[in-house]
């Protein structure tokens, strides 16, 4: 975060500080879809999506967004370093 925002986001002259970095953290702790009565705190649903998901939907998504994730994961693994 200290990063990223300050040298691709903001200008020269902008603050990024505790508070902005607490607005970014509470901001986080919702859940990006919730309307209405899904309205509230993010919880992680990932395990119970894998665990319900169909061979097919998971044939499907090996066969799709596998070789991509594998880009992804390498590219995690680098080291970051800002331009």
């Amino acid at each position: 975060m200290d990063d990223i925002i300050p040298k691709y986001f903001l200008e020269n002259s902008a603050q990024f500080g505790d508070k902005e970095r607490q607005n970014i953290f509470d901001v986080s702790q919702k859940y990006s879809k919730g309307m209405g009565r899904r309205a509230g705190e993010w919880h992680e649903d990932s395990t119970a999506k894998e665990a319900n998901a169909t061979p097919e939907i998971v044939s499907a998504a090996e066969k799709y967004l596998g070789p991509v994730y594998s880009i992804l994961l390498n590219m995690s693994a680098e080291k970051f370093v800002p331009e």
